[in-house]
């Protein structure tokens, strides 16, 4: 390769960074002895005293005679002579009073500050390293970055008086460093042999540190056999730049979604947002994720009229594998599209049918044309007496319903959360659900099979019209309104709660409307209360 090949060495004096209070950087792991180190500063000191010791002029006495302060001494003090004297000071407080730890406590002034901080914000709690910086500012006068960057070092005890292994890469007279995230002690480096002694894992750091050189010298090779003239900004560019290995990014998204541990409703879920990526366009690469991309493809979920809630929806799958992305170094942080597009959303209001709307969809008659509606009727129907999902509902099967001394519960696990769930049916809605199977019991099992939840929802908005209510309904209304009409009738919310299978009372309050229900019912009974005793009287 001629003049350019670049050549490659391990070295430590690349060793981790630490930083003063001031942010400036020392390095760590050097082979300087504390003489070579300090000498510098010891030559400035006695150049100093020398020219003080021959400085004849120290301050002079004049006296002014004019105007009012005629008669008066005052102290003239030469700028060299102030800049000789006090640049003395200056650095001797530097050394000692920022830079060297103080040999009592071993802790640098900023250190020292940083635990007074935390001590005083002890509470118990944790505490946000954004408030540990803004408390210890008021004791520290050089700034925040000095406070961060120290903060991050006494938080690694693992890597303290331990230098960074890099690997050296030079070309005409120029240096560059490649880290190999490997930390050892000066003197586990054997700084002619160029490789780690005395570590119990010696072996297999010196292989690592020579395959990471190894690695380095294929990138160097390939851009040589490509034609480039090498450079080390040539080298670190394409060492730095992420490798897809020639995939795609929705190849990419559907091997994440494959290999996931997600529930298979879940699944579905992030599947069906690659669908619509793959409708917005065909072939999507990782450097097509950028901002306007990205607020491209909200405009195409608007425009296919898809609700603002749904679109956040797709939104955060398509945010959650961009970040996978990034963190297995196939796209740059940099061009982090999210960065400036935010996700938007509204809070969503969960509706019911009231106990009219009910009667209303059970006494509607089916004939003619809509006659086929009648199974999505049942369906729904069954799913409001019951309390079901629409994922649950068709994951049900004829063993699910089970007759135990002679009445007929339904025991199943909910696919959402994986809580088995036990429904005595015969207690709820007077038995209406049991009415409703009885309608399907030659073939139970096609009874609880429906057609994709979009669809089916599109037939019960018909069936809504039908029924002359005025309301869009959902699969998932049947599920809200089961629990509206059984707290309003009287049910205690936990019980609700085991019959929904809900993890949490929260969860409940939030599908049942418990609030305005809750204010209802107490409304009755003060008003039936004052009635009864109002006759008594």
């Amino acid at each position: 390769m001629g003049e350019d090949i670049i050549d490659m060495d391990l070295n430590m004096e690349g060793g981790r960074k630490e930083t003063d209070e001031e942010g400036k950087e020392i390095a760590a792991g050097t082979d300087r002895s504390a003489s070579e180190q300090t000498a510098p500063y010891e030559a400035e000191a006695a150049g100093t005293e020398q020219h003080i010791e021959d400085d004849e002029e120290i301050p002079q006495l004049i006296m002014e005679h004019s105007g009012e302060e005629s008669g008066k001494i005052r102290s003239i003090q030469h700028l060299d002579g102030m800049y000789q004297k006090w640049f003395l000071d200056y650095a001797s407080y530097v050394i000692l009073e920022r830079a060297v730890p103080y040999v009592n406590d071993g802790l640098k002034p900023v250190q020292r500050r940083i635990l007074h901080s935390m001590r005083e914000l002890d509470d118990g709690r944790y505490n946000k390293v954004a408030n540990i910086i803004g408390n210890t500012m008021k004791y520290h006068p050089h700034g925040d970055s000095s406070i961060y960057e120290t903060l991050v070092v006494l938080a690694q005890d693992f890597k303290k008086g331990m230098a960074l292994v890099q690997v050296e890469a030079y070309l005409n007279r120029r240096k560059i460093y490649f880290s190999t995230k490997i930390y050892l002690k000066p003197e586990q480096w054997d700084t002619k042999r160029r490789m780690v002694k005395g570590h119990p894992n010696a072996d297999v750091l010196n292989r690592m540190l020579y395959e990471h050189i190894a690695a380095i010298e294929q990138i160097e090779l390939g851009l040589w056999q490509q034609g480039k003239s090498i450079s080390l900004e040539l080298l670190k560019d394409s060492i730095d730049k992420p490798v897809s290995n020639g995939r795609s990014f929705l190849t990419f998204f559907r091997e994440e979604v494959a290999n996931s541990s997600l529930k298979e409703s879940t699944r579905q879920n992030h599947l069906s947002t690659l669908e619509l990526l793959q409708e917005f366009k065909k072939e999507v690469q990782f450097t097509d994720l950028t901002f306007e991309f990205v607020s491209s493809f909200d405009n195409y979920l608007q425009s296919k009229g898809y609700h603002l809630n749904t679109i956040a929806k797709h939104m955060k799958h398509l945010k959650r594998y961009v970040n996978v992305a990034i963190n297995k170094d196939y796209m740059d942080v940099q061009k982090y599209a999210f960065r400036k597009y935010k996700i938007k959303s509204v809070e969503g209001r969960h509706s019911h049918l009231s106990p009219e709307e009910l009667h209303k969809l059970e006494d509607l008659q089916l004939g003619g044309k809509y006659a086929k509606l009648q199974k999505t009727k049942d369906s729904f129907l069954f799913c409001c007496y019951a309390g079901l999902r629409y994922s649950d509902f068709t994951n049900l099967t004829s063993a699910n319903i089970v007759e135990f001394q002679q009445e007929t519960w339904l025991i199943y696990k909910s696919v959402k959360t994986g809580i088995e769930v036990r429904l005595p049916l015969y207690l709820l809605f007077e038995g209406k659900g049991i009415e409703i199977l009885q309608r399907y019991k030659d073939d139970l099992d096609s009874f609880f099979k429906l057609k994709d939840n979009s669809n089916i929802n599109k037939e019960l908005n018909l069936l809504a019209g039908l029924a002359k209510i005025d309301k869009r309904v959902s699969f998932h209304t049947a599920r809200h309104t089961n629990a509206t009409l059984l707290l309003y009738s009287g049910a205690n919310i936990t019980t609700v709660q085991k019959l929904l299978g809900h993890k949490s009372v929260k969860t409940t309050q939030v599908y049942a409307n418990i609030m305005d229900i809750t204010v209802v019912r107490d409304l009755e009974k003060t008003a039936s209360s004052k009635n009864n005793n109002r006759y008594k009287s």
